[in-house]
């Protein structure tokens, strides 16, 4: 992973943005999740099952070696449930596996 530009050079560890651990992890959970799996074998329709199942993997991992307190994984989840209702609402009554072809793939994160 690479990180550009000059900010980044003179940012203390202290002040690592939110995100990154969390991004981190995420990625290197879906290394973990394709060892000897073909993702272009996954049809697209079925990306919640590796997306979602990247996030709450990484939210145990980062729990595990506390990276996260529970307030944040409370936190994350809550965010989760709400999300997958409203983008799951918006497909008035189209199930989870349509939301690529609508346009909010973003239903696959929050609803896996």
């Amino acid at each position: 992973m690479h990180l550009y530009g000059e900010a980044w050079a003179q940012l203390p560890r202290e002040r690592t943005p939110d995100w990154l651990p969390f991004f981190l992890a995420y990625d290197v959970t879906h290394l973990f999740q394709s060892d000897g799996l073909d993702s272009s074998q996954v049809p697209e329709d079925q990306s919640w099952i590796h997306e979602g199942g990247a996030d709450a993997l990484t939210l145990l991992v980062l729990s595990e070696l506390g990276g996260l307190e529970a307030s944040q994984i409370d936190g994350q989840l809550a965010r989760a449930q709400s999300s997958c209702s409203a983008g799951l609402a918006a497909q008035s009554g189209k199930p989870l596996n349509a939301s690529a072809p609508l346009g909010p793939f973003e239903n696959y994160y929050s609803c896996g």
